[in-house]
């Protein structure tokens, strides 16, 4: 026992020697002989928690990171409860390039020592709030209250609520009725607590009872020479056509001045365009803050039941943060708001109804010669604005076109007038243009000359209708108009080209038919919408808008996928199914959710419906502003990438970023082999738990709230251990089922999304006959293809194809496009794939097609730079295989190990971008596949420039290191 001693009393002097002797070495910075004692150190002392740090401090400043990480993870484990030893474990990982793990032990160092400067001020560097930094060192169940929620809020400011009659309510609004059938809203008071009040439902059931007295449009830009006060006028006039007596205001102070007989059960329209309301824009605005407007609103509603509407002719998205919250206060309004924008109403859950042609007197034609579109007369009037309307497009399709410009450029400005009369006659030009404001009759009297109208402008990121294309669809012509935002709901009535093409396209219309069938697209629009028909609705007919369209938002597809239809009840389960297939006979017995029986219904129904039910997992939807009640079952996903996703998109209406993605990881000490690492139903309730305390950071808006079996969700409720019973027993059955689904072998083609003849020819040979026919049949030719596919060389394919179109009456254009492949839209009704559907696409684009296909959405920005470096460093089949061996999804690739197949696929690739340049026709397939397929490409160039900031963002918040953000991500 004695000898023990001495030999530990030795053993101990002798570390003690070589830390003196480390320390020294330290003090005068000779950091590798510094490493080098205290590892003689550890080496007769290994349980010296500090020294180890010492020892990471000399391997660290020796630039031996590995080796000084691997010092410090041991120091931590002897010391657990050292707030500094924390520290320095942050602070190597910081330096490697590993930001979640120095945020796990930056916040780890927070709970040990609360006051501890050093790591509150590394968590504040990586975003995080004092708040979230406190929710470290407290139990998130103790003490803490959520925000409210929209039913919270809607209960305290609503009147009608306390008068709320459920019944009636449902029986008013059908849409309603509809979704509880559905199972996507469980009650009528849940509709409205969400959903009724602040779309403004109180004021259209007051304006089914009693019909307006009169009405009111205000417009802060009315008589003044601007789009707006035009718009505004044309509205006013329309009003004023159906019969009801109409005051034109431009302030709720002009209002006051009536007299309460006057306002009483009137309707007040507001024409509503950002910045117009507090004097955001002194030109065009009278100064009246938005504020006001909706306070006076709802005021003269309690008064004299004067029901206000706003017409909202362009929208905004956040990244606008001077006008966003402005229109946002609107939106969060008890006061119906309408939008001619089609995919705005989408987005934001707004009443839609169509813009509407503006009504204006048109003269009489003008005689034309014979072949007078050989040198045709082009339409076109706007402001004279180069960063707005894209003038170099118009005066190019003039010149090639060796044709004459007609209609008017509105400027105030004698410099503009110059400009633009220097630049016509340096071109050489031939027009009649006028210059300034001009009215109606004049404006017209130079439209009628024209041909056809060219209104060329850029694309914008907001929501706009253009009301000049909707003006000269007055004149029953072709309409040739850029496929861009302000233009794409004109996509059946428009022809959309793109500004090289245009000369072309007009040479097409020298063909008699071909103009013909342009022309009535035209006049199609002019019979079925003119503003005097569309904007009345705003006084007259909005309930039976909503009641026909209030429930499509609803409509994701998830609604329909095995995991949603293995949930629900089975007179819900029923309804999805009559309603999915239009089949009210439908022989299937009632079921249990989550049973082998209800699986067997769904497989049923897979094999007589595939492009139905194809959908096996849920897949993350996009951010839905609007929405702010969500089913507990709706947020799990088997895994963690597209659960942080989906969480962050419903709680915060927004896409993660990087800081986000470690910060949430760090809080629930989580350490990822990859995003794709399963997620267990605990922790998808702990995310949620911290979630609830999160205020939103949309403005005005309240939380969102969870229901679970049609009743609300508390913070207790998420912490019960008999609903963390349930969930996990559920999921985990569900998992299971999901599992035994299987996915065909055979292709499902969609004739709406499949009609590129020049993409089909490089499928499968087994699948192009099939395709073709597909192709032709979706065009009204009701033949089949045969023997196409059997030929190898993609040139005899082409000939082929002609060859089989002989004797039919039958032309190439007439079946399908003939245009560069482009990246599909997501489509949810085809879920059998080739490698060939993705060889056509480098890059970015390639990476886009595999995740839409095979994923159903778009790929996160982890994504994009995990499958851009496996595509750098191992190629297309290599990214293919990657994403099709992700686990929970609803696709397959059929000959994904087919090696052989690149060579030939690549050979095809090559020849398809020849045979591109020589047969390429920018009217194949017709006016409305030509439409689709350009909204379809600009809808992909809008997601990559997205895409392309957002990966900015993360790129930026890594400090600029991609293994930290791949590590995130898919296993290569």
């Amino acid at each position: 026992m004695e000898m023990i001693v001495k030999r530990m009393a030795l053993k101990a002097g002798s570390a003690a020697g070589w830390t003196r002797e480390g320390d020294a070495a330290r003090d005068r910075g000779d950091w590798p002989a510094s490493a080098a004692a205290y590892e003689k150190a550890l080496e007769l002392q290994p349980l010296l928690g500090h020294i180890w740090i010492q020892y990471g401090h000399a391997l660290k400043e020796s630039g031996e990171l590995d080796k000084a990480h691997i010092a410090y993870r041991r120091g931590v484990e002897i010391l657990p409860t050292s707030s500094d030893a924390y520290i320095q474990l942050g602070h190597i990982l910081k330096l490697k390039n590993d930001p979640l793990r120095a945020t796990i032990a930056y916040r780890q160092a927070v709970i040990l020592d609360p006051d501890n400067d050093n790591a509150l001020r590394e968590l504040r560097t990586a975003e995080w709030t004092d708040a979230e930094i406190m929710e470290t060192t407290c139990s998130q169940e103790v003490g803490r209250k959520c925000p409210p929620t929209r039913s919270d809020f809607t209960r305290l400011v609503s009147k009608s609520f306390i008068k709320f009659d459920a019944q009636n309510y449902r029986d008013q609004f059908p849409d309603v009725s509809f979704l509880i059938d559905l199972g996507v809203i469980y009650s009528p008071e849940q509709h409205y607590l969400h959903y009724g009040y602040r779309g403004g439902r109180d004021i259209l059931l007051s304006l089914e009872q009693k019909a307006p007295s009169r009405a009111f449009v205000l417009c802060p830009s009315f008589f003044k020479r601007c789009g707006i006060g035009e718009h505004a006028r044309y509205l006013a006039h329309s009003i004023e056509a159906s019969g009801l007596e109409t005051h034109r205001i431009r302030t709720t102070v002009e209002l006051e001045q009536f007299s309460p007989a006057i306002l009483q059960d009137a309707i007040l329209i507001i024409n509503h365009g950002p910045g117009l309301f507090d004097a955001y824009n002194p030109e065009l605005s009278e100064g009246e803050s938005v504020s006001d407007v909706i306070s006076k609103s709802i005021d003269v509603f309690d008064k004299y039941n004067t029901r206000t509407v706003v017409l909202m002719h362009s929208l905004l998205d956040r990244d606008n943060r001077e006008m966003f919250p402005r229109q946002q206060l609107w939106l969060e309004s008890p006061l119906p708001i309408v939008t001619t924008i089609q995919a705005a109403a989408t987005f934001f859950n707004l009443i839609h109804i169509e813009h509407g042609m503006q009504p204006v007197e048109v003269p009489p034609a003008v005689p034309k010669a014979k072949n007078s579109r050989d040198y045709p007369t082009i339409g076109f009037f706007g402001f004279f604005q180069w960063g707005g309307k894209n003038f170099d497009a118009l005066f190019n399709a003039v010149e090639r076109l060796k044709g004459k410009l007609v209609g008017s450029v509105a400027t105030g400005k004698e410099y503009d007038i110059e400009k633009l009369r220097e630049t016509l006659k340096e071109r050489g030009i031939n027009c009649d243009l006028g210059t300034g404001w001009v009215d109606d009759s004049e404006l017209t009297r130079r439209l009628s000359e024209a041909d056809y109208f060219y209104l060329p402008q850029y694309d914008y990121d907001h929501w706009n209708n253009s009301g000049t294309a909707r003006l000269v669809m007055n004149f029953r012509l072709p309409v040739v108009l850029p496929p861009h935002n302000p233009f794409l709901d004109l996509r059946k009535y428009a022809i959309f080209a793109d500004e090289a093409d245009v000369p072309a396209i007009m040479s097409w219309m020298r063909i008699p038919k071909i103009y013909e069938d342009a022309a009535t697209r035209s006049e199609r629009y002019a019979k079925a919408h003119p503003m005097l028909v569309e904007m009345p609705k705003l006084a007259h007919g909005l309930k039976q808008v909503v009641a026909a369209s209030g429930a499509d938002v609803f409509l994701d597809p998830n609604l329909f996928s095995v995991w949603s239809l293995l949930s629900v009840s089975s007179d819900v389960f029923l309804k999805r199914v009559s309603f999915r297939t239009s089949d009210d006979d439908l022989d299937f017995q009632s079921t249990d959710p989550d049973s082998d029986e209800r699986l067997e219904q769904i497989l049923a129904l897979r094999a007589h419906y595939p492009h139905l039910f194809g959908l096996i997992f849920n897949v993350v939807q996009p951010v839905h502003y609007w929405r702010d009640h969500y089913d507990l079952d709706s947020f799990f996903f088997p895994t963690w990438g597209e659960t942080i996703t989906n969480v962050c998109r419903v709680m915060y209406k927004n896409e993660p970023n990087f800081s986000y993605v470690n910060k949430i990881l760090s809080l629930l000490g989580v350490e990822l082999q990859g995003i794709n690492d399963a997620i267990s139903p605990s922790q998808t309730l702990s995310l949620l738990r911290w979630h609830m305390f999160r205020e939103p950071n949309l403005d005005f808006a309240p939380c969102v709230q969870i229901y679970h079996a049609g009743s609300p969700l508390a913070l207790d409720n998420l912490s019960s251990s008999d609903l963390l019973a349930t969930f996990e027993e559920t999921t985990t059955r569900r998992l299971a089922l999901c599992k035994k689904v299987h996915i065909s072998n055979e292709p499902l083609f969609c004739p709406e999304n499949d009609r590129n003849l020049l993409k089909l020819l490089t499928l499968p040979t087994e699948w192009v006959d099939r395709a073709l026919t597909e192709c032709a049949r979706s065009a009204g030719k009701d033949f089949v293809f045969e023997g196409v596919g059997e030929i190898q060389d993609i040139y005899l394919r082409y000939n082929k194809l002609l060859y089989s179109l002989s004797g039919k009456d039958v032309r190439v254009s007439d079946i399908g496009l003939l245009d560069r492949p482009i990246v599909d839209s997501v489509n949810f009704h085809r879920f059998v794939y080739s490698i060939a559907d993705f060889w056509h696409f480098d890059g970015d684009g390639l990476i886009f097609q595999v995740v839409r296909c095979l994923l159903k959405r778009d790929p996160s920005p982890r994504e994009m730079f995990a499958l851009s470096q496996i595509y750098d460093q191992k190629g297309r089949l290599a990214v293919i295989q990657c994403v099709a061996a992700y686990p929970y999804i609803s696709t397959r690739v059929v000959d994904l190990n087919a090696d052989h197949l690149v060579m030939k696929l690549d050979e095809m690739r090559k020849a398809t971008e020849v045979l591109v340049g020589q047969v390429r026709s920018p009217y194949a397939g017709g006016w409305d596949l030509r439409n689709k397929y350009l909204e379809d490409r600009r809808n992909f160039d809008r997601a990559w420039l997205r895409m392309k900031n957002i990966k900015d963002l993360w790129w930026s918040q890594s400090g600029g290191s991609i293994d930290s953000i791949v590590s995130l991500n898919v296993h290569s």
